[in-house]
C-alpha cells in the first residue's frame, strides 16, 4: 500500500489526473448554492374615494393595506461559466478563478396572519385579485441595499472557497497550494 501511495505521487501525470476529476465536479453542478438569506419587506398601498360635489372635493372613504412578506434570497457559483480555462496548474499549486456569486429569489411567501388592512366602512374590502396585483406590482420593484447584497456576496464566497478547497484536498491537493480568485461583478437575478 505505501508503494501504491509513493508511485502515485511520483505520478508524472499527477496533476492532469486531478485536473480533469475537478473540470468534472465542476460539470455535474450547475449552480453551487453557498448563502441563503432570508429578507424580510413591507408592501403598503393606500387610496381615497374622493367626490366631487358642486366643485368641491370630499374624501368619502379611505383604504390601506400593509403586505408582509419573508422572501428567500439565495446566492450561487454558476459553473455553467467555468471551464477548463478558469483552472491553472503549477507543479504543486492550483489556481481557481471563479465567476462572482449570483443572487436569486428562491421563494416569496406572503404572510396572510399578519396582513394589516384599514377600510373605511362604506369601502369596499381589498379582493384577493387586487392583493396579488399589488404584490407583482411591488415587487417588481424590489430593490436590495449594497449592504444587504454585499454581505451575502461576501458569505457567498467564503463558503464556496471551504466547499472547493474541500472537494480540492479530497483530491489530494494540500490547502495551503490552492488559491480562490472571484471576479466581482455582482449580478442580481
Amino acid at each position: 500500500m505505501i508503494l501504491l501511495v509513493t508511485t502515485r505521487c511520483q505520478n508524472p501525470n499527477k496533476q492532469s489526473v486531478q485536473y480533469s476529476d475537478i473540470i468534472a465536479v465542476t460539470q455535474r453542478v450547475s449552480k453551487l448554492y453557498t448563502a441563503e438569506v432570508i429578507v424580510s419587506k413591507e408592501v403598503f398601498m393606500s387610496s381615497e374615494l374622493v367626490a366631487k360635489i358642486i366643485g368641491n372635493q370630499y374624501n368619502i372613504g379611505e383604504k390601506s393595506i400593509l403586505l408582509p412578506y419573508k422572501i428567500k434570497v439565495k446566492a450561487y457559483i454558476d459553473f455553467n461559466k467555468v471551464g477548463k480555462d478558469n483552472f491553472q496548474v503549477y507543479t504543486n499549486q492550483i489556481e481557481v478563478n471563479l465567476p462572482s456569486p449570483e443572487i436569486e429569489i428562491t421563494s416569496i411567501e406572503l404572510d396572510f396572519d399578519n396582513i394589516k388592512r384599514n377600510v373605511s366602512w362604506y369601502r369596499k374590502d381589498f379582493s384577493s385579485k387586487e392583493i396579488d396585483s399589488l404584490s407583482k406590482y411591488a415587487l417588481k420593484g424590489l430593490q436590495w441595499s449594497d449592504n444587504e447584497t454585499f454581505s451575502l456576496m461576501q458569505e457567498a464566497e467564503i463558503n464556496a472557497k471551504r466547499t472547493i478547497t474541500k472537494i480540492l484536498t479530497d483530491k489530494g491537493w494540500n490547502e495551503d497550494n490552492i488559491e480562490i480568485i472571484f471576479d466581482k461583478n455582482y449580478i442580481l437575478n
